[in-house]
């Protein structure tokens, strides 16, 4: 539901000055609802403060509102944690599950059927690419064990 300048605008004219600014400063505006907020501030005489830099979401925020899918299994949570992040340096957000447990007691990582990878449904395809890539030593450092067969 895409929400129009005119329902903003009269949305945040019935704001208390405090109000409109906390939701500026809040970070979690549209580009259009920040535009408006900016022009009714601009009417009433409040300069806004200065915006705080923009911090990157965490794996779990970007990936709340998708399906999630099984990327990959490993016996090891260093291993699942060491493709993670593969995978979000090659920009697709990952996630590890099961690490927690089997860390607390290996023997489960049989029983629980090792430690997940997940990543979106639609990146999947990507995902596999990356890690076939990674189990073949694409990613291996020089003079690593894979350039050493």
């Amino acid at each position: 539901m895409e929400i129009s300048r005119e329902r903003l605008e009269a949305s945040f004219n019935e704001m208390a000055d405090d109000q409109l600014l906390a939701r500026y400063a809040g970070g979690t505006l549209t580009e259009l609802a920040q535009t408006v907020i900016l022009e009714v501030l601009g009417k009433r005489g409040i300069a806004p403060p200065p915006l705080a830099p923009t911090i990157a979401p965490v794996a779990g925020e970007i990936l709340s509102s998708t399906d999630l899918v099984l990327a990959a299994k490993f016996i090891t949570a260093t291993e699942a944690f060491l493709v993670r992040g593969l995978l979000e340096s090659e920009g697709m957000p990952a996630i590890v599950a099961d690490a927690n447990m089997v860390q607390n007691n290996e023997l489960l990582a049989i029983a629980v059927g090792g430690v997940r990878v997940l990543v979106p449904e639609e990146g999947l395809a990507r995902a596999q690419e990356i890690i076939a890539a990674f189990r073949r030593g694409e990613y291996a450092l020089d003079g690593g064990p894979a350039h050493d067969k």
